[in-house]
């Protein structure tokens, strides 16, 4: 991990701003990396995070996918998803893991109910897909609304959107 890399987890895409070695809680002196948001747009912008080195992981800091990440999940989203059971706690806790591949079968859950979700469940689908477009607009370098209708046109190929029966 290096001054200028890049971290991602399920809220937003961060870049290191140093490494260095600091005492953690137990009085130990290990390497520390500070971050702070990648986009000045963030409402956080200013707020400088550090962590132990040892702890990216169990924070679900990440370094952003890579190109060939990104192929990858476009190719499996493009495949259909079999036994997939939704639970609130359940999705909560993929998108915590933060994983792209492992959110394929709740993207394809959320797209195939999307005109039958709660406010809540359409607000968090929302946010996942958000934080998707983001983070392969990042690493392609292609503009987010070009991410945003490539994952829709594969979705609408991938998975029956339910309709609504009409009332009679």
């Amino acid at each position: 991990m290096k001054v200028g890399h890049y971290l991602v987890d399920p809220y937003g895409i961060y870049r290191v701003t140093a490494v260095s070695d600091k005492k953690d809680q137990k009085g130990n002196l290990c390497p520390f990396v500070s971050y702070i948001s990648a986009f000045p747009a963030d409402t956080n912008q200013d707020l400088l995070s550090s962590i132990p080195l040892a702890n990216l992981s169990q924070a679900n800091l990440r370094p952003p996918l890579s190109p060939s990440d990104v192929t990858l999940f476009f190719k499996n989203i493009a495949k259909p998803s079999h036994g997939f059971t939704y639970s609130p706690n359940s999705a909560k806790e993929l998108v915590y893991r933060g994983e792209p591949q492992l959110l394929i079968p709740l993207l394809h859950y959320f797209w195939q109910n999307k005109h039958f979700l709660a406010r809540a469940e359409s607000e968090f689908m929302e946010s996942i897909f958000s934080h998707l477009v983001e983070e392969i607009s990042f690493v392609t370098k292609k503009r987010p609304s070009l991410v945003e209708k490539k994952l829709h046109q594969i979705l609408n190929r991938t998975v029956s959107v339910k309709k609504a029966v009409p009332k009679n």
